[in-house]
């Protein structure tokens, strides 16, 4: 019996098979190959058809398309492309296959022969390529850098493969010498470690970054390791080119770990040229003023004062480094800190927005010297009620430098004086918030450092100690007031909204609930914040209970901050530092970039707590249960404030509750922190 023998290409190889239905679905041929395998493919796919004598059975068939293929691929070989090209001078750029086949091998061609120049011409490129199922003959040029791409392409497939090579030794742990091309392959190395891993989001990669990352994939696969980034990473730590630990989110986005030269020199002559007396400013040195920061903070930005007016009134100072007042817009170093956007804090490095000798040392809130400084004044009447708000450059001068702990531990003895009116005041502050709708989480903050052995050390903050809840709640109402005055006066102001949502429970009436349950209370509400935002319309922070709100409290630490103080500094000159569109880029430019950096340290923080925890593998911990939803349950390991979701804990496991958990996986580079359930605590 007649059969179709037909040929076609498929994933880059030709293909024999014999057609066993002509009119498959859509018009397609259904085709056995080698092995029984069957497909459907359309017509326009085949290249050479013939009739032939079946075969028979299965393995008849395998060997007859064994020996079709051997015999046309032989034809092929001796085929002269070169030649053939020559003789086609002037005839034209595009030939039907049996024309070129019948001119090179006379009269009419056989399936084999027609399939022999097909394949040649496939095979080789350089004077022939195929398309639509045509020959297209190229020109003297394109033949010219045809050939130029090729030898090209081998030169690089070579310094791939030796690539390769280099790289299982080095990663085998032997001392070889390094190749000539040992940058390139680094380099090509380092774009494949910095791109994002299986299942993670791409970032944007430019052209020259994709094109390494496929090479440094080709290199990976030649050495037989596995094709992931994070092959490459550990290719470059044997190589010496990158540290066990290195920040790899750090290098993606590009930061620059120093400040360049000019920079610095600006800054320097800046402060070096800075005359506190060039400029109005109220002389505030005979306020009482303190700053209360984290231990051994340098970076000290903001200040408080109170005073008894009589009659029960106060005024309440808050004044802020005046950062607005000694970098210039438009200068090298606001470039700079308009691309930082903000200060950088890792476990194991620092990189602040400005140099140190402006953070640490001229602006810098600093107890026994005179300062310069942006001053929020609030009057406040003996009902609380606010009569005044100014807005002043000013000369301070610090009484009382503490940190947190310190402060906590002095507040009801020889300072007593000057923390109660505060205290009080914060307390007045918070209930107006929270009437307004707003809460207040107060949940413990995890601290992760390298001490100066290096060793990962880990803490928790308690972010409702006394003074830190004085100082959180008087830069909350300093950031409303800003905002406010800058609507007042009809200023662009990048304000932060926050959408509502609605809250858990009622945070005024905490009493009933045992600790652990108000923290449980906190972890579930803060999972159902409303979404946050950056505008220029005035919006409402639902989060605060606050109709405008804005942030310019920490001028040396954040660029936002930096660009609100110059619009509340230019307004009481009753001028303006920014319009609506240049405020709007600088703002948004720097959130997007504030946001990308807050997600690194985040990450870096993960990072050396799951290194912390690595030798900890297989002991118990403590995790408070604070969400059910159906089968699964939420729970925080409160030693270090790490939420994990589990599925089809026992019933009694309800908000508020404690369970045990064993540490059953921490690997760094992954990020992967896994517990399993061991029992109701």
């Amino acid at each position: 019996m007649l059969v179709e023998l037909v040929e076609f290409i498929e994933s880059g190889k030709f293909v024999c098979g014999i057609v066993t239905n002509h009119n498959g679905p859509r018009g397609r041929l259904e085709v056995t190959m080698s092995g029984g395998k069957e497909m459907m493919i359309a017509p326009s796919r085949i290249l050479v058809s013939c009739e032939v004598k079946d075969p028979g059975d299965k393995a008849s068939r395998n060997a007859f398309f064994n020996e079709v293929d051997r015999s046309r691929e032989h034809l092929a070989a001796q085929v002269d492309l070169e030649s053939l090209w020559s003789v086609l001078d002037g005839e034209g750029e595009e030939f039907d296959f049996d024309v070129i086949a019948g001119l090179y091998y006379g009269g009419d061609p056989s399936p084999d022969q027609l399939s022999a120049v097909i394949r040649s011409v496939q095979a080789d490129s350089v004077f022939f390529h195929l398309s639509n199922n045509k020959i297209h003959r190229r020109t003297t040029e394109q033949i010219e850098r045809f050939k130029a791409n090729k030898e090209q392409q081998l030169s690089l497939n070579a310094i791939l493969e030796s690539g390769g090579q280099w790289i299982y030794q080095v990663v085998s742990g032997r001392l070889v010498e390094e190749p000539m091309q040992a940058d390139q392959i680094k380099k090509m190395l380092l774009s494949y470690a910095l791109s994002p891993a299986s299942g993670q989001t791409a970032s944007s990669n430019s052209e020259n970054d994709t094109e390494a990352i496929k090479k440094a994939k080709q290199m990976m696969r030649y050495s037989g390791l596995s094709q992931e980034p994070l092959s490459a990473f550990k290719a470059l730590v044997a190589m010496g080119e990158l540290s066990q630990h290195e920040n790899l989110d750090l290098l993606r986005l590009q930061i620059d770990t120093e400040f360049p030269s000019e920079v610095a020199q600006e800054c320097a002559n800046l402060a070096d040229d800075f005359d506190l007396g060039a400029q109005r400013r109220i002389d505030l040195t005979g306020l009482f003023t303190a700053t209360i920061d984290s231990p051994g903070a340098k970076e000290f930005d903001d200040a408080l004062s109170i005073e008894h007016l009589g009659n029960g009134a106060l005024r309440l100072g808050l004044h802020i480094a005046d950062v607005a007042a000694l970098i210039p817009i438009g200068s090298l170093t606001d470039d700079f800190a308009s691309k930082r956007a903000c200060s950088i804090y890792l476990p194991d490095g620092k990189y602040s927005m400005l140099p140190e000798n402006i953070t640490e040392g001229l602006l810098s809130l600093k107890k026994g010297t005179v300062k310069p400084a942006f001053s929020l004044l609030i009057e406040l009447d003996k009902d609380r009620v606010i009569t005044s708000v100014a807005f002043k450059p000013s000369l301070i001068s610090i009484d009382l430098q503490l940190s947190f702990d310190e402060a906590d531990n002095v507040i009801d003895s020889q300072h007593a004086e000057f923390f109660e009116p505060l205290l009080s005041l914060a307390k007045f502050f918070l209930e107006q918030r929270l009437d307004n709708g707003g809460y207040n989480f107060q949940l413990p903050q995890l601290n992760v450092f390298l001490n100066s052995q290096g060793l990962v050390e880990i803490s928790i903050f308690n972010t409702s100690s006394i003074t830190n809840f004085i100082v959180g709640e008087m830069m909350v109402m300093a950031n409303h007031l800003a905002a406010k005055t800058l609507r007042r006066l009809g200023l662009p102001c990048p304000y932060r909204y926050q959408e509502k949502c609605n809250p858990l429970i009622n945070y005024k009436v905490y009493e009933p609930y045992s600790e652990k349950g108000k923290l449980a209370a906190a972890l579930a509400q803060r999972r159902l914040v409303g979404r946050r935002g950056l505008t220029l319309e005035p919006s409402p922070h639902w989060g605060l209970g606050v109709d405008v709100y804005t942030t310019f409290s920490s001028p040396i630490r954040r660029y936002i901050d930096l660009l609100v103080a110059r619009q509340l500094r230019a307004s009481v000159d009753n001028t303006v530092a920014y319009d609506c569109d240049r405020l709007l880029q600088a703002a948004l430019n720097a959130e997007e970039t504030e946001k990308a950096i807050k997600k690194m340290q985040n990450a870096r923080k993960r990072y050396w707590l799951t290194w912390h925890l690595k030798p900890k593998i297989g002991q118990n911990f403590v995790g408070l249960v604070f969400e059910n939803r159906g089968n699964r349950t939420r729970v925080c390991i409160t030693d270090f404030m790490v939420d994990k979701e589990f599925y089809n804990l026992p019933m009694a496991a309800i908000p508020g509750t404690e369970v045990i958990l064993k540490l059953t996986r921490a690997n760094p580079r992954e990020e992967t922190l896994s517990f399993e359930f061991v029992k109701l605590a």
